[in-house]
């Protein structure tokens, strides 16, 4: 049966006493949009930073804020789904986006929950540990392994036969994968799949 998917860029973080946001398209995630959709998956994208980017929203730790969607709204639009991708970058972004992931399990128990990006590249096996609630972590360049990770999940499940990706083990011991080869055909990545994103808000 087919899977629903959906990719998440989190909020993003900032000291209150900054002047300004950075808004700008998620371009990692829309070149793995792409690549997801050009393997023939059905996906949805919810961009928490480019659908309400003006949106300030005050921390428990008040000295920061979180600029784009609250947590109850990126829930609410997530909705129901099978697996969901999410974009973690900075490390300063790690408590929130935690929290974000803690609320995403609890509306939906049995999402597969896969994180990639500059944070998770960093400390995958910390990621996994810290917030129990990620199933697998995908390192490196990301356009390949999604979707080879994608078919292992629509058929047998055998993670350890994916490169470049760590995840948890029955036993919850971390499981690291051998590396995948970079992409040296830069010319056969598919163009970011913008149309999936509010560029609008950029």
């Amino acid at each position: 049966m087919e899977k629903t998917i959906v990719l998440l860029r989190p909020p993003l973080i900032f000291q209150k006493w900054e002047n300004a946001s950075t808004i700008c398209p998620p371009l990692g995630l829309a070149y793995v949009a792409a690549a997801i959709r050009n393997a023939g998956f059905n996906l949805r994208c919810v961009d928490a930073l480019g659908e309400a980017p003006f949106q300030r929203i005050i921390l428990e730790n008040p000295n920061f804020l979180a600029y784009g969607l609250s947590t109850p709204e990126i829930v609410e639009r997530v909705g129901q789904c099978n697996i969901l991708g999410i974009s973690l970058m900075f490390s300063h972004d790690w408590p929130v986006a935690k929290s974000v992931i803690r609320a995403l399990r609890q509306a939906n128990p049995k999402v597969t929950i896969i994180c990639g990006g500059e944070h998770v590249n960093a400390i995958p096996e910390f990621c996994l540990q810290d917030c129990p609630e990620i199933d697998i972590c995908v390192l490196g360049e990301g356009e390949e392994t999604i979707v080879d990770l994608l078919k292992t999940l629509h058929g047998d499940c055998r993670l350890e036969k994916v490169p470049g990706i760590v995840f948890r083990s029955n036993n919850s011991s971390c499981v690291r994968t051998p590396p995948r080869a970079r992409i040296r055909k830069l010319e056969e990545i598919a163009w970011p799949a913008w149309d999936l994103f509010p560029l609008e808000n950029s």
